[in-house]
């Protein structure tokens, strides 16, 4: 039987930019009739946009999932059931003071005190985890005992969080007392007043 000869390299190398070599350099062999590399990089090309397809759903409905649990845990039903409070209580007090309350010393007194109301939120917002970690710093915080044994029994609690709340409401009190006493006038006391100091001179 007589033995096959090898290719020369620059038919090797002219084969194997055809495709049509294998490593050793012997003829690879040939592809089925009707079938060819174009076909094969296609269906290649149509399997990976199927599975990254499938990936975005996957994702998609992992993150609505996700999205689901979070708003009905407990936390985001206590926050929804306090902003229905909160508008509830609100809605009815603030259409009365801007819509059916007259041009008076006594509506500028309830915009005053619902600015430093909001600012005063702010404020205590921010200065709460300041006193926390400056407290547990002085160790001075405690333990939860009813959830001894409990992950959340071993978590510490800081103690006289009240000083920033206290604080923060002592200085809006004070705000408050000077802004109703030397810049809010009512309008008729401030009109005589500026009519009899045009009739002085």
């Amino acid at each position: 039987m007589a033995r096959r000869k090898a290719a020369s390299p620059r038919r090797r190398r002219r084969m194997s930019e055809d495709g049509l070599a294998s490593r050793d350099g012997s003829p690879a062999p040939r592809q089925a009739k009707g079938f060819s590399r174009e076909d094969s990089d296609s269906e290649g090309g149509t399997e990976g946009r199927a599975n990254g397809k499938g990936s975005v759903v996957a994702a998609s409905k992992k993150k609505k999932k996700a999205t689901r649990s979070l708003l009905s845990s407990p936390d985001a039903r206590r926050a929804r059931d306090v902003a229905v409070l909160f508008l509830v209580a609100v809605l009815p007090a603030a259409y009365v003071a801007v819509f059916e309350l007259p041009r008076s010393r006594e509506k500028g007194s309830i915009a005053a005190s619902t600015a430093l109301s909001a600012v005063g939120f702010a404020a205590t917002l921010k200065l709460i985890p300041v006193v926390a970690r400056a407290n547990e710093r002085k160790n001075l915080f405690g333990r939860d005992i009813n959830k001894r044994g409990t992950p959340a029994g071993e978590v510490p609690i800081p103690e006289s969080l009240g000083l920033a709340t206290g604080l923060v409401h002592i200085i809006c009190i004070v705000l408050f007392q000077q802004i109703h006493t030397y810049f809010l006038r009512d309008p008729a006391q401030a009109s005589a007043a500026l009519s009899h100091g045009r009739g002085g001179h």
